[in-house]
């Protein structure tokens, strides 16, 4: 169609340069569109109907794929409406699961303690049962002995010596410095009778082997040496150490020594380390001396 439009064009030009009147050049005009319009006509109509069908076209390309983008959408919906589902299914369900977990649990439970309580029981009166089998047992034996014993006769038991043995402690906390004697002023026990509460001092009552004993406890950063004095001389050493701590400690020493009758045995502080406070009372512990004869 463009080339058609420049030949009108270059016929009008051609008759601006011919000094016609205007009249003439607007006859000249309607005279060549006349002849354009027969020569054209047809060539103009044929490409006037090729765009509008090439319109028409690209509209129903264009619905088409409009048509096909609808049913897409509508085809994610019905997807997502399913998975929807599916889920809401899901969900019961593992509800419906969690909740007979739950009841088994109950269930369990319930079971565990009927066993429990019922081992208890058969426990209980399996235990009775034995009690009294054995306590059948025992008497039908008792009454055969009966039956084969002689008659009873006085029986003298033979007299038994007390063992020679004490045990004493401190009834209370004490402070002693160096050299102290340590005067455990409670006796629990004393056969034999050689210990003086008032001065501390052991008085070996027979001759023979002993087992002498003592366990001292020191205050909280206090430590202190403790000897077994035997006749003056030191039968056995001990040391109580709770300097670097803070905390009670608590030592024992044991010796075992042959001692003759009326030899003096008491318990000493150290020369040196023998100051501080020994602890003996119910919360923390006694310190004890004790003692007992051998043979």
């Amino acid at each position: 169609m463009s080339g058609i439009f420049i030949k009108v064009l270059l016929t009008i030009g051609a008759v601006g340069n011919g000094g016609h009147s205007f009249e003439d050049k607007l006859k000249l005009v309607n005279k060549a569109s006349q002849t354009f319009h027969r020569s054209h006509g047809d060539t103009i109509r044929s490409e006037w109907q090729d765009f509008v069908s090439m319109v028409n076209q690209k509209f129903d390309d264009m619905e088409r794929l409009l048509a096909e983008k609808d049913s897409r959408i509508k085809q994610l919906e019905e997807g997502m409406a399913g998975q929807r589902s599916e889920m809401k299914q899901l969900k019961t369900g593992i509800a419906s699961f969690e909740k007979a977990i739950f009841q088994r649990d109950q269930t369990v439970s319930e079971l565990s303690l009927k066993l429990l309580s019922n081992f208890s029981e058969n426990k209980i009166v399996d235990g009775d049962r034995n009690f009294k089998h054995m306590s059948d047992e025992r008497d039908q034996v008792e009454e055969k002995e009966m039956e084969i014993l002689p008659s009873p006769q006085k029986r003298v038991a033979p007299s038994v010596k007390p063992a020679v043995t004490f045990h004493v402690y401190l009834s209370s906390n004490k402070v002693v410095t160096n050299n102290n004697v340590v005067i455990y002023d409670h006796e629990a026990l004393d056969q034999g009778d050689g210990y003086s509460p008032g001065v501390g001092l052991y008085t070996v009552p027979e001759s023979g082997t002993y087992v002498l004993t003592w366990t001292t406890l020191s205050y909280t950063h206090t430590m202190f040496q403790t000897l077994l004095v035997v006749n003056g001389s030191v039968s056995g050493v001990s040391w109580t150490d709770s300097e670097d701590i803070t905390d009670i400690h608590q030592t024992s020493a044991t010796v075992v020594v042959c001692l003759d009758q009326g030899d003096n045995v008491f318990i000493r502080m150290g020369p040196t380390y023998g100051h501080g406070t020994i602890i003996s009372n119910g919360g923390f512990g006694y310190s004890t001396f004790s003692g007992w004869k051998l043979d």
